[in-house]
């Protein structure tokens, strides 16, 4: 069989069986992997091809060892996952009450605190210990501190858009009410002020009661 190009074999990941040129078009440089002169072309000589055969074993032995590669880090994240699962689980059934976190230990650069067995299932612990870092722990109480601020900053926004909806709506009804019971003459509009940049005109009573 005639090799095309370097990527067919490394697509198929296999050794290939190398054969001499079959007609004067079929030219092959193994180096280069691709066409070349008539010179260049491969020949029928056994020691030139088990070169060749050697070379792209390598090629299909690397390729054995990048798959080799990719189904370990595939093991290791389905590890990673049902840990992580088993985790969850472990949470969802048993539920604790959680102690105040204690003052920075400055000698190990830790904060813990106690949580204490609220419900549970068969197998939960009465109690457990949490650690962490005093970094790590002052990083979580500024995050906490950001998250009420924004909390409280989302409920003012939607206040005031409530707000506001509710002001344009009653405005738009006495606006209808009051087109319905009173008529006006319309006069032309104003020149454009550029001071304001708006411009304006006089609707006249027409028909309907003062007020």
């Amino acid at each position: 069989m005639f090799v095309k190009n370097f990527k067919e074999i490394s697509e198929e990941n296999k050794i290939l069986i190398l054969e001499p040129c079959q007609n004067p078009e079929q030219y092959y440089d193994y180096d280069i992997c691709g066409p070349v002169i008539e010179s260049e072309c491969i020949s029928a000589d056994e020691e030139e091809r088990a070169l060749l055969r050697e070379m792209f074993g390598t090629v299909y032995l690397y390729y054995k060892m990048k798959n080799v590669f990719v189904l370990l880090v595939f093991v290791l994240v389905a590890t990673v996952a049902a840990k992580k699962g088993w985790k969850l689980r472990q949470r969802q059934r048993c539920k604790y009450d959680k102690g105040a976190w204690s003052e920075c230990d400055t000698t190990t650069n830790t904060v813990s605190r106690v949580l204490t067995l609220k419900s549970g299932e068969e197998g939960c612990r009465q109690t457990q210990y949490q650690t962490i870092t005093c970094d790590r722990f002052e990083r979580l109480q500024a995050w906490k501190v950001k998250k009420v601020e924004r909390r409280r900053q989302w409920q003012e926004n939607k206040q005031q858009r409530q707000e506001r909806k509710q002001e344009k709506k009653e405005k738009k009804q006495l606006v209808k009410k009051q087109l319905k019971k009173c008529k006006y003459d319309k006069e032309d509009w104003s020149d454009c002020d550029n001071t304001t940049n708006t411009v304006n005109r006089v609707l006249t009573l027409r028909d309907g009661e003062e007020e």
